[in-house]
């Protein structure tokens, strides 16, 4: 039971940092700074922006962040 556990944070922790390196990468694309990547991400994972207002906030893609939004709601149900 011990080893299915740890199994399971591990493959939780490398689907997080896979996710964190995709979104990191693609803002980085889009020319942002690490400064505004940064409060991007946390606007993510506070849950507490919209990604309209983290879209103007930063002058990002909406539809981008739309399409990254959906991949993550995709990943909490599996």
């Amino acid at each position: 039971m011990k080893n299915e556990i740890k199994d399971l944070a591990s493959r939780a922790k490398t689907e997080l940092v896979n996710t964190i390196n995709f979104v990191v990468g693609t803002l980085r694309m889009q020319g942002l700074t690490k400064k505004v990547i940064a409060l991007a991400l946390i606007a993510f994972i506070s849950d507490r922006a919209s990604v309209k207002n983290i879209s103007e906030t930063f002058n990002l893609d909406y539809n981008l962040l739309k399409a990254l939004e959906e991949v993550e709601k995709r990943g909490r149900t599996t």
